[in-house]
């Protein structure tokens, strides 16, 4: 039976074959094409060493449940709870992986192409699969199931693809509140050419 996830990613391949056409039909630059087919090829190795480490997260998130302070019962403020906290768990862990070298060594993989557009949120190293986990954990000990963080896990990585586009333009208020494609762009654009500055990439 298909779940969330696998919906959610043949959506997102779907969407990426859709951009992809687009591109060779309006016969864009041979350089572009190609770095979209390096990003999907790139994301394809992280989504296969991702869908090994979700049962070793979930063991790990569990063994860790198992020392909770309390542990309540699920119900909507529970699930509201655990959406903001793994909100701010990703805003930490996005935040070290562009301040900290050990964490940048990984997630520049994601900021090295010369292109925007949606393929490139499937350009993320696979070697953050590895540890990016942990930074969840401790949520764990203060009531945050397992299978709840593996949720909004899954639902912030489809969002955070998806917001890799310029075809979304201003959405008003939303823009306020939410890291819209808009923001995204911004703050894209702004990393790359500190980037660039320090000579961090070409």
């Amino acid at each position: 039976m298909p779940t969330f996830e696998h919906i959610g990613i043949v959506l997102l391949l779907s969407a990426f074959a859709l951009e992809l056409f687009i591109a060779v039909r309006e016969q864009m630059n041979q350089s572009v094409i190609k770095d979209m087919l390096a990003n999907l090829g790139i994301g394809l190795s992280t989504l296969v060493t991702g869908i090994f480490m979700k049962s070793v997260a979930y063991g790990f998130f569990s063994t860790v449940y198992h020392f909770a302070f309390f542990r309540p019962e699920p119900s909507i403020p529970l699930w509201i709870a655990g959406f903001f906290a793994c909100d701010f768990i990703l805003y930490v862990y996005h935040w070290l992986g562009h301040k900290t070298r050990l964490f940048w060594a990984s997630h520049v993989t994601h900021h090295s192409s010369l292109h925007y557009n949606l393929s490139v949120g499937f350009r993320v190293s696979c070697i953050h699969v590895f540890y990016r986990f942990l930074f969840w954990s401790p949520l764990c000990l203060f009531g945050i199931p397992p299978f709840m963080i593996l949720f909004f896990e899954s639902l912030t990585t489809l969002y955070n693809v998806v917001i890799h586009t310029e075809k979304v333009k201003k959405l008003g208020v939303l823009d306020l509140i939410f890291n819209t494609p808009s923001n995204h762009r911004v703050r894209s654009e702004e990393h790359t050419s500190e980037l660039q500055s320090r000579g961090l990439i070409s």
